[in-house]
């Protein structure tokens, strides 16, 4: 399943995306993270097979720098060979820069409880996407300077 951005518009500026990713499960494939500049697509970011134990395990948050251009952001999810894994994205943020925050310790939550703490970031749409049948809306924040 292919989840896309809305098209970002063109900024001079790099751009921070942050998300949350959870992939638990006997057979797990792949989550892939493009960024793209108009049609053409490069990856810049994969993880492959289950990155967590259990399904109650924390989730993990990942944060990439997207080059100046980038016009829309890709992630794919590819199933395992079996129903027995579980790929998951949420809370996807987009700012401007280019420093990635200091890492946090894992917490004890099983999911997201909180949108990232981006400058000046204000809830935009939802992008409805289907992972494995399950349609779901994932929240969208687009950002900029104060």
């Amino acid at each position: 399943s292919v989840l896309e951005t809305p098209q970002l518009g063109t900024t001079p500026l790099t751009q921070l995306l942050g998300f949350y990713y959870h992939m638990a499960g006997a057979t797990i494939g792949n989550l892939t993270v493009q960024a793209c500049v108009g049609t053409v697509c490069t990856t810049q970011w994969t993880q492959t097979g289950a990155q967590h134990a259990a399904e109650t395990s924390a989730w993990t948050r990942a944060f990439l720098v997207l080059a100046q251009g980038t016009t829309s952001v890709q992630w794919t999810a590819v199933a395992g060979t079996s129903f027995s894994g579980d790929i998951s994205i949420d809370t996807i943020s987009i700012a401007p820069g280019s420093t990635l925050p200091p890492s946090a310790p894992p917490t004890a939550s099983s999911a997201p409880t909180a949108a990232p703490t981006l400058p000046i970031c204000s809830a935009a749409l939802a992008i409805p996407f289907a992972f494995f049948s399950v349609s779901v809306a994932v929240p969208v924040q687009t950002c900029q300077n104060g």
